[in-house]
């Protein structure tokens, strides 16, 4: 992706809709967990992140960022 498509903050933007905050560096993203977490709420960390990926897939494919 060109660094003017900001793909990152898109990614970071719908994350938030699924209740995760991450945070963008370029097109990668970085996690934060605590410290102490289990391992069903690591499944659903991720499981919401999958969602929002693919939300931002269905987004920039749109845009015509990306091809699905």
């Amino acid at each position: 992706f060109s660094p003017t498509d900001n793909v990152g903050g898109i990614i970071s933007n719908i994350c938030l809709k699924h209740g995760l905050i991450l945070r963008p560096v370029g097109d990668s993203m970085c996690f934060c967990p605590p410290l102490v977490i289990t391992e069903s709420e690591i499944n659903a960390l991720f499981d919401a992140f999958q969602d929002a990926l693919n939300e931002g897939l269905d987004h920039l494919t749109k845009e015509g960022k990306a091809v699905a």
